[in-house]
């Protein structure tokens, strides 16, 4: 259990590290977000996976899941929102300025971090038997 722990835990972290950072280019590049995203971000990216984390105590599949589950879909919302969706939040629409570029650079960074986090709480899960 500890070491499927102390590997979940550096996903969760990682996961929220990228995000806290992107959240900062955010600001610098004046991108805002609507309130529908805010409660999102605030809710899954950024609570449900620690929620997940200490659930993992109690309940290993239980709580694997949550945090497999809410970085995925963070993921799939951030690409949805950088990629796909033309918006203020879309790579494309950004200036290319410093605050832009650091902005595309962690916008592709959270769907890395996010989807290798994705995969591998994956392979924890089904490959592992972590419960």
């Amino acid at each position: 259990m500890s070491a499927n722990l102390n590997n979940l835990s550096t996903l969760v972290y990682a996961h929220l590290a990228a995000n806290s950072v992107h959240g900062v280019t955010h600001l610098l590049a004046g991108v805002g977000l609507n309130a529908m995203q805010v409660a999102f971000v605030g809710i899954d990216v950024m609570i449900l996976p620690l929620v997940g984390l200490y659930m993992y105590k109690q309940n290993q599949h239980q709580g694997a899941l949550v945090c497999l589950l809410s970085i995925f879909a963070s993921g799939m919302f951030g690409t949805y929102y950088h990629y796909i969706y033309v918006s203020a939040d879309n790579v494309s629409q950004i200036p290319f300025t410093v605050a832009g570029i650091l902005f595309m650079i962690t916008a592709f960074l959270i769907s890395f971090v996010d989807g290798t986090s994705s995969f591998l709480i994956y392979r924890m899960l089904y490959l592992n038997k972590a419960d």
